[in-house]
């Protein structure tokens, strides 16, 4: 899918699920966005898009009235900093979004994201280089009215290709969760 189908397509999930065309008051909270995009990887292979589309998605939720905090090509430490400002900032009557692009990785069941520094030689790498999605949408969960989570993790990743030599459950895939909340 090009980008341009995605935006429409995005358009019209966000108009739905946020009723765009009504106005915001004070009461109904704030719309929140933290985008992500990670295309200039140093322990992998770089990816050519990611953080042109976190650009473009960023502009787009602007366009659409979200507040953006925009993290582009950020190592693990810069988006631990960023989650931990975006946190900060959810009321419970707000609505969270979340958009990633870049690597992903899944262990044992567990999703991953991936700074611009991962180095992971083994599983015991993961906790010190990585984000775990759990993380994010346990804080989103907890603390918004409305969570919305978007992933664009690259499938092909020599990380994870490196750790499946050597460790039993690592997949490409994703492990979601899926519900209503409240």
């Amino acid at each position: 899918m090009g980008f341009r189908n995605l935006q429409t397509f995005l358009f019209f999930l966000l108009l739905m699920l946020l009723g765009l065309s009504a106005p915001l008051s004070a009461a109904e909270g704030k719309r929140l966005a933290l985008v992500v995009g990670n295309s200039a990887y140093t322990a992998t292979t770089p990816l050519a898009n990611a953080a042109a589309d976190a650009r473009a998605f960023a502009a787009f939720l602007k366009e659409n009235g979200f507040e953006v905090d925009s993290l582009i090509n950020v190592d693990r430490a810069g988006f631990a900093r960023g989650l931990s400002t975006f946190s900060k900032k959810i009321g419970p009557a707000d609505t969270a979004l979340f958009y990633f692009a870049g690597h992903g990785m899944q262990l044992k069941g567990e999703n991953f994201l991936l700074g611009l520094d991962a180095e992971l030689l083994s599983e015991f790498d993961v906790d010190a280089e990585a984000i775990a999605l759990n993380s994010i949408t346990g804080i989103m969960e907890r603390k918004a009215s409305l969570s919305l989570l978007f992933v664009d993790a690259c499938r092909n990743n020599p990380i994870a290709d490196r750790l499946n030599a050597s460790v039993e459950g690592v997949t490409r895939g994703a492990a979601l969760k899926w519900g209503w909340r409240r």
